[in-house]
């Protein structure tokens, strides 16, 4: 729990709720962090996802099927959170010209300090098409198997086999200066 932001620690858990679930949530969430940002959830909606979707998981708990399987049950609502967000805000349109609403921000790359790359690394990973790099994520940074990464997305390990292959095979064009940016409406 060390990443996360004090409102995310404020959790707490029933003693009738099982201390499985507060484990995988002492585990897990600065893993599930990441990985929501990483899927374009608003920095100001992470921790509440995070909160709901670990309640709904302690509240279902007793009636899951496999519960070793937990984890992967957990990314699941956490995703479905974070694309009923996203279709909202897509649904929701602003009157009149949207240039009315935006500001000049600064640039938040001007003076960062970044050794050791992770914020060009982020930046690769950005370029891939969201399944792509919703794939790459569970897979390599939450370590989840093909069949979990499946279960999760509610794709087949098919598709999982290649849109992993397919954001490797992206990931060192990018690298080598050869990839493209993502295809809007790819998945």
């Amino acid at each position: 729990m060390n990443g996360l932001p004090e409102r995310s620690r404020a959790v707490s858990f029933p003693s009738v709720w099982p201390s499985e679930v507060e484990k995988l949530f002492d585990d897990n969430a600065a893993r599930l962090r990441g990985y929501l940002l990483s899927v374009g959830c608003p920095e100001p909606d992470v921790d509440d996802v995070i909160q709901d979707s670990i309640l709904i998981v302690a509240r279902r708990y007793a009636s899951l099927d496999h519960p070793e399987m937990v984890r992967t049950y957990w990314y699941r609502i956490a995703s479905r959170l974070v694309w009923k967000i996203l279709k909202e805000r897509r649904d929701r349109s602003l009157p009149g010209d949207p240039a009315d609403y935006l500001q000049a921000l600064p640039d938040p790359v001007e003076g960062a300090v970044d050794p050791d790359g992770r914020q060009a690394a982020l930046a690769l990973v950005h370029r891939l098409p969201l399944r792509q790099r919703q794939v790459l994520w569970l897979r390599v940074v939450v370590g989840f198997s093909e069949a979990e990464t499946a279960d999760v997305l509610q794709i087949s390990v098919g598709t999982v086999k290649s849109q992993f292959s397919d954001a490797k095979k992206n990931m060192r064009k990018f690298v080598e200066g050869s990839g493209e940016t993502r295809e809007e409406g790819t998945n």
